[in-house]
């Protein structure tokens, strides 16, 4: 029979060393420095960890807080059996190292946490506007018109919270935090892919998945914010899990999944380039569409007019541009009857 053991991970070791630390601030019990002299003998990775980290720090002067934790690190004997035999013989004792870490702690989180450690951070779009940024882990994020977020990365996850509007993202790969966009009270979380997700009118949530397989849920809400502890893992069932080319829109029913082709794709996402491609949408739905990149108001004065279907492509905020091309093609006229609103009608 053949034994399997699990290395401890470097993470996992830092990490341990970092809950020491808290509670050495705190005051350990009796019991407790019992339990980190243990962890400390246990293995070697333990002390090359914490002796890492003393090279970021110079001029440890302040030990007699500690010291009275471990008196025996003085004597030889204790020395010649403690993984911290060397350093004592250069003047560092396991009180100096545990001050160190207690003083460095922040240090250690940021750089645990390279992104915004752990602090919320603010993005917004105004209308017309698209911006895209390159992520501290190397994602790349492009925010579409009108889009309010937030970003709390932390230790354990990466995730964004989508208000409103429409977001891109391609992410970086990193398996041990998994990428997160909440949105009203839906998840959608992937490790390493590029999808598109983007908050209707209606409150549900359309996600386009073009690289890579996302998962999608349904989460707990509360006081209008979903509740992401982002130390923890949401205990809920996956909807779906959405493959490259297909569009699904979560609501509050079970999920609708539709196949994309490749030319659909890039109308999905022909708003990165500036563009809007409509490929035989009802016109009602197309203007909506067009509203969201300016601040006129497009009316239709017969709704019968809805259901005509059109196709071209339209840069964003151009509407003098869509209203030449419906009267040319549909007979469909235009009137300015406020600063800011266009009444459509059809030319008899």
């Amino acid at each position: 029979m053949t034994n399997v053991y699990q290395l401890p991970r470097k993470d996992d070791v830092q990490a341990a060393a970092a809950t020491w630390v808290a509670a050495i601030d705190r005051g350990l019990t009796v019991s407790e420095e019992r339990q980190l002299q243990c962890w400390l003998a246990a293995s070697s990775a333990h002390s090359v960890a914490m002796q890492e980290m003393t090279e970021h720090w110079e001029g440890l002067d302040v030990l007699e807080r500690l010291a009275k934790l471990f008196p025996e690190a003085s004597n030889s004997s204790a020395a010649a059996s403690n993984p911290f035999s060397d350093w004592l013989t250069a003047g560092l004792s396991v009180a100096a190292i545990a001050l160190f870490m207690v003083v460095t702690v922040a240090f250690w989180q940021t750089s645990l946490v390279p992104v915004y450690s752990g602090n919320i951070e603010k993005m917004a779009t105004g209308v017309g506007q698209r911006t895209t940024y390159r992520l501290s882990d190397g994602s790349q994020l492009t925010l579409n018109t009108d889009t309010n977020i937030e970003i709390n990365f932390t230790k354990y996850y990466r995730d964004i919270y989508l208000d409103k509007g429409e977001l891109h993202i391609q992410v970086a790969k990193d398996r041990e935090r998994p990428l997160r966009v909440f949105s009203n009270d839906k998840l959608v979380q992937a490790v390493g892919t590029a999808f598109n997700v983007e908050l209707l009118r209606s409150g549900d949530v359309e996600l386009v998945v073009t690289e890579g397989i996302v998962n999608t849920s349904r989460i707990e809400k509360k006081a209008g914010r979903v509740m992401s502890a982002a130390s923890k893992v949401i205990e809920s069932p996956i909807l779906s899990q959405v493959k490259p080319g297909k569009r699904v829109v979560l609501s509050n029913d079970e999920p609708e999944v539709h196949a994309l082709d490749a030319r659909d794709v890039q109308s999905v996402l022909s708003w990165q380039r500036g563009e809007l491609v409509f490929r035989g949408e009802r016109l009602d739905d197309a203007l909506r569409e067009v509203e969201r990149y300016t601040n006129q108001e497009l009316i239709l004065k017969d709704q019968s007019l809805a259901e005509v279907k059109i196709a071209g492509l339209f840069r964003t905020g151009d509407v003098k541009g869509l209203l030449a091309s419906l009267e040319k093609n549909f007979s469909i006229k235009s009137r300015l009857i406020d600063s800011n609103k266009f009444e459509l009608y059809k030319n008899n």
